[in-house]
């Protein structure tokens, strides 16, 4: 399976990938990227897909000490998580076969962090065209919590 997490805060959608550690945990790995929400369909899936296509397993476990999510916080122009999570809506994507799956969060706070909501799962071929595929997203942006 590959993984990305995605993002909107204000009128910017942050996006990278996942990669799974030898530890068994997802965290967050490059590319890093900001895109306007007004990027067009076919911009924002390409970078959906790179995301996806960097998405590893077995990487090894970082420093207990390493801030894995800074360079979407340098993107975003603040300086904590807090700050970036207070007005953020977020998803994760799977690609499992040549399904894609935008995953829903609740917003818990920067302590807590977020949590999926499964029941709210939108799922879209990997070879819809980039309009079906923005659109699934944005359905799942207006699911969040």
């Amino acid at each position: 399976m590959k993984r990305a997490n995605i993002y909107k805060r204000k009128n910017v959608i942050y996006l990278h990938s996942s990669s799974m550690t030898t530890a068994g945990i997802w965290m967050a790995t490059q590319p890093f990227v900001a895109i306007d929400v007004s990027e067009d369909d076919v911009v924002k899936v390409t970078h959906i897909k790179n995301a996806l296509e960097q998405s590893r397993e077995y990487i090894p476990h970082p420093a207990r000490s390493s801030n894995l999510f800074e360079p979407i916080l340098k993107l975003a122009g603040v300086t904590s998580y807090s700050e970036f999570t207070e007005s953020a809506r977020s998803c994760s994507i799977e690609l499992e076969g040549r399904r894609l799956r935008f995953i829903p969060y609740r917003n818990l706070g920067p302590r807590i962090g977020h949590e999926e909501i499964t029941g709210r799962i939108k799922s879209v071929s990997i070879n819809a065209s980039a309009e079906r595929i923005a659109a699934t997203l944005e359905s799942a942006f207006d699911a969040c919590e």
